[in-house]
């Protein structure tokens, strides 16, 4: 029989930056329930549902109560002293714990609880391993967004709280936006987003492999 022709698949990581501190909730909001599950372990499923691995989710520390929330979970965690400072330093903290061997990364915020995993697998297809790869509804860029293992030293240069906005600028002719559903953009900052999402429709069954 002949070899096959096509490439090798693709290891993607995930990371979720989740060490922020949820001041216009009020309370945790990476705690808080959507349909029966913490928001944060809805999207920590979503991606590695979607056949990401290893998923790296970043914290406050190792006292940090957010890690109980996904027990069970083979998650690597990695943890962010200088988290106050803003997004950009737990998407660089994240990056360093990533295990050597990775093709790109997708990078989640924690409180996206209406995305899919067939949204993720969508964009995880249309990802090459050298353009940064993102979701995108109705025009407008949402996530999750794969960088590339080339763009890696950027983002462990990251700081503030504008997270990889600056990388993903420096790359915008090069860009590929792929068509995802509505939850790609639906982020929770409030409680009025969050009533908004408590009862989200069930998703739509993943693709095959």
């Amino acid at each position: 029989m002949a070899a096959s022709l096509r490439p090798p698949a693709l290891r993607v990581a995930a990371l979720i930056p989740a060490a922020g501190a949820s001041s216009r909730m009020g309370r945790d909001k990476l705690a808080a329930q959507v349909a029966g599950r913490p928001m944060l372990a809805r999207v920590a499923d979503c991606l590695m549902g979607a056949g990401l691995d290893p998923l790296v989710v970043v914290c406050r520390g190792a006292d940090d109560p957010r890690r109980a929330i996904l027990d069970g979970r083979p998650v690597l965690w990695a943890d962010n002293p200088a988290w106050a400072d803003g997004m950009g330093t737990s998407i660089a903290a994240g990056v360093a714990a990533l295990p050597e061997g990775l093709d790109g990364v997708a990078v989640c915020p924690g409180d996206m609880p209406l995305l899919t995993a067939s949204d993720v697998m969508t964009v995880l297809a249309a990802f090459d391993g050298q353009r940064i790869t993102a979701a995108r509804h109705e025009g407008r860029r949402g996530h999750p967004v794969i960088f590339p293992t080339r763009l890696f030293p950027q983002l462990l240069a990251l700081t503030g709280d504008a997270g990889a906005r600056a990388v993903v600028g420096a790359e915008h002719d090069r860009l590929a936006l792929v068509d995802a559903g509505p939850g790609c953009l639906v982020d929770v900052d409030t409680p009025a987003d969050l009533a908004a999402v408590s009862d989200p429709p069930p998703p739509p069954p993943a693709p095959p492999a």
